[in-house]
């Protein structure tokens, strides 16, 4: 039992895996009082979350207020993923940032922890990463063929 509780909390303290990503922040609908609006909303949230990974403004914008606000009926409040996307706008070079980003993300960012705003530099590191790459995760390096030994065994190796 501690042990499936223990792995539980670290699920939610890891970043979630890039992929598929916007549904990691969703609540379970089926068990909403209100399934019809959160059903609404978790399909908005994740054609924003689509659109804020290929650069558009508007819903980069959308998703960072849907994180801090929380406000959605599907959508988990986390004031860490809200801070990150607030930093992603202002760091992606739109003309349309004005002064009212940077108010949202000194106000969202400076609620946080030390250990919160590091969390969240990191994923904002690993968002732009992300939106860089065209709104596709990073993939790892293909492990490929196995390498030959360049030189033989010497004889003094022992199985394993």
């Amino acid at each position: 039992m501690r042990s499936s509780l223990l792995i539980g909390l670290l699920l939610l303290l890891a970043p979630p895996a890039m992929a598929g990503e916007a549904d990691n922040f969703l609540k379970i609908c089926a068990v909403q009082q209100d399934a019809t609006a959160c059903e609404t909303d978790a399909k908005q949230f994740t054609k924003w979350y689509a659109a804020a990974l290929k650069r558009d403004y508007t819903s980069q914008r959308n998703v960072a207020f849907t994180f801090s606000s929380g406000r959605s009926a599907a959508v988990v409040r986390d004031l860490v993923q809200g801070c990150a996307w607030r930093m992603v706008i202002i760091a992606s070079g739109s003309p349309e940032v004005d002064g009212g980003d940077q108010m949202n993300l000194q106000t969202e960012c400076g609620r946080l922890s030390a250990v919160e705003m590091a969390r969240a530099k990191a994923r904002a590191t690993a968002i732009t990463k992300t939106i860089a790459a065209g709104g596709e995760p990073a993939k790892p390096a293909a492990a490929g063929k196995p390498k030959k030994p360049t030189q033989e065994l010497d004889g003094t190796a022992e199985p394993l």
